[in-house]
């Protein structure tokens, strides 16, 4: 029905194009849509559409290609570094802002008119490119970022499977925009450079004989090179984006927050974790305040408070994702984490959510069968269901090596049969190990085998 409907459109305006052409009456000012295939016809036949089709489109497309270049690592260069941004921002604000005009006089002078549609292309395209690059991974998942730094996921495989689902629609969307832009601009700056066997000088020399088919002709072959190719450059560019990338496993290293913070680790070795009054606010509001806390190897306690309370805060304090105002912090080994959402890689299945933190194959295969059953794991976790992420979630965490296992709120949006299930394989895989469980629910304490703190008021 889709197709049926564009073709009526099309058949509409081409009718509308007939009738005005019709109206007109005159050669010179307009042809009609048969004049004009007609006069593309000549143009195939005569054998001079290859060659200028390559010689310009060519030219447009490595301005394209060199203005990805400079686009795409600049862009990530200054994600990373603030102040790479903000050194380049007056760069990308003069590209954008200096008329074409004015550039095509300057290149002329300096450079010729041979390449002057390469530079005009590159110029239009790399602040459009830099631009949706940037954004692009400013628009990443905080969260997600903050459980890859938990998880110390490579920085390949954030690269993969973070922030590439986040920047796609970006890069498709700048692709298109930038491919269209440069195309017009390009054939612009042959117009005025005029070189040989190029777009410009056809419509050029169309327009000083007076030859108004020849004009329509070259314009509707321009019109068709910039569709098909904008086609072209958004289906490779989004399947470079979804193509499949194996993970890559790095080993497991010492991750900066899985260490000692704040204190001597001499002194902590009796400790898994110790807060010494802790205290934290945000503008007037005080969360926490002088909190003090030891958790011993082996020992599983939980805490609980009302929504507001400050549970959440001092679950991403200990994981090392937010400071308090004052007090220490010592975390004496590796932290595995449940977070309060599940926190999962939506485009890649269960398997490749965990493979990617270095959990072993046998550990996933073990976890998996315990909290699944017949479910379908071998889809992207967005088809999951919460209660499914939330058991993904779990496995993550247990599947690796860690020392103390900190959970927030884990059993949420669990059925009961799947809570009882994870809250066994969480006991038997924690025997020796330390848990912090953050919960509404006093009974998922007992669940693990935990023992209730009140350390929040």
């Amino acid at each position: 029905m889709k197709y049926l409907q564009n073709t009526l459109i099309v058949i509409f305006w081409l009718l509308v194009w007939h009738v005005a052409a019709s109206l007109v009456d005159n050669n010179i000012l307009a042809v009609t849509p048969l004049d004009t295939f007609k006069m593309v016809g000549n143009i195939i036949k005569s054998g001079e559409l290859f060659p200028v089709l390559a010689a310009s489109m060519g030219r447009i497309m490595l301005g394209l290609l060199w203005a990805v270049l400079a686009g795409v690592i600049p862009g990530i260069i200054s994600y990373r570094i603030n102040f790479f941004e903000r050194l380049l921002k007056p760069l990308v604000l003069a590209v954008k802002s200096i008329p074409v005009a004015s550039v095509v006089v300057l290149l002329l002078i300096w450079q010729g008119s041979g390449n002057l549609s390469v530079w005009i292309s590159f110029l239009i395209s790399f602040p459009i490119i830099y631009t949706n690059i940037l954004e692009g991974m400013k628009g990443t998942d905080k969260k997600l970022l903050e459980m890859a730094d938990i998880f110390e996921i490579s920085l390949w495989n954030k690269i993969c499977y973070i922030y590439r689902p986040s920047v796609k629609g970006y890069i498709t969307g700048g692709m298109k925009l930038a491919a269209g832009m440069c195309i017009k601009a390009g054939v612009a700056a042959e117009i005025i450079g005029l070189p040989d066997n190029s777009f410009g000088e056809k419509l050029y020399m169309a327009k000083i004989y007076l030859a108004t088919d020849e004009l329509f002709a070259w314009t509707f072959i321009i019109v068709a090179a910039a569709f098909i190719t904008e086609k072209l450059l958004v289906f490779f560019t989004d399947f470079l984006i979804k193509v499949h990338i194996p993970y890559i496993s790095f080993g497991c290293k010492k991750n900066k927050r899985s260490k000692n913070r704040m204190g001597d680790k001499g002194e902590t070795d009796e400790f898994i974790v110790r807060l010494d009054n802790i205290s934290k606010r945000y503008g007037e509001k005080v969360v926490l305040s002088d909190l003090s806390m030891e958790l011993k190897k082996g020992q599983k306690i939980g805490i609980m408070a009302h929504s507001g309370a400050g549970k959440t805060t001092l679950f991403r304090i200990i994981l090392g994702l937010e400071n308090p105002d004052k007090g220490s912090v010592c975390v004496n080994g590796r932290i595995g984490a449940v977070f309060q959402e599940p926190l999962l890689c939506e485009e890649s299945d269960m398997y490749t959510n965990m493979r990617i933190t270095g959990a072993k194959t046998e550990d996933i295969t073990y976890l998996q069968s315990k909290l699944f059953n017949e479910e379908k794991l071998n889809k992207p976790v967005a088809f999951y269901s919460l209660g499914m992420k939330r058991r993904c979630s779990i496995i993550r965490a247990l599947a690796r090596d860690f020392d103390v296992l900190i959970m927030d709120e884990p059993f949420a949006s669990v059925d009961e049969d799947n809570r009882m299930k994870a809250a066994e394989v969480i006991r038997k895989r924690t025997e020796d190990k330390a848990i912090i469980i953050f919960t509404h629910n006093e009974e998922d304490i007992s669940l693990i085998g935990g023992e209730k703190m009140n350390v929040i008021k």
